[in-house]
């Protein structure tokens, strides 16, 4: 079990949150929950990994969120890319 995770975040209806951090508290002692809809979001470098989370709409991952990811400093890390989406295809959102 890793001793500290973040999970950065997209959900605007708390599906994606929940689900994400569900997968996080089974992957980690601590678990740090980052809202990337938070103007000033932290972003902290003192994880074991990190896990991305968003929905799918149209096969993409909303724009901001891909803009918001850009200014990680995750260069080098382990991650987990979570994509959640309902009745659709996920399309190129795992490669987003």
């Amino acid at each position: 079990m890793l001793n500290n995770l973040n999970v950065y975040y997209f959900s605007p209806t708390g599906g994606t949150r929940k689900i994400a951090e569900e997968l996080g508290k089974s992957l980690s002692k601590s678990v740090n929950m980052v809202d990337l809809c938070n103007k000033d979001f932290p972003n902290n470098e003192e994880s074991d990994l990190i896990i991305v989370a968003a929905p799918v709409f149209s096969g993409r991952i909303p724009g901001f969120v891909t803009a918001k990811l850009e200014k990680l400093a995750i260069e080098g890390k382990k991650a987990v890319t979570l994509i959640v989406y309902g009745n659709c295809a996920y399309e190129d959102a795992l490669l987003e």
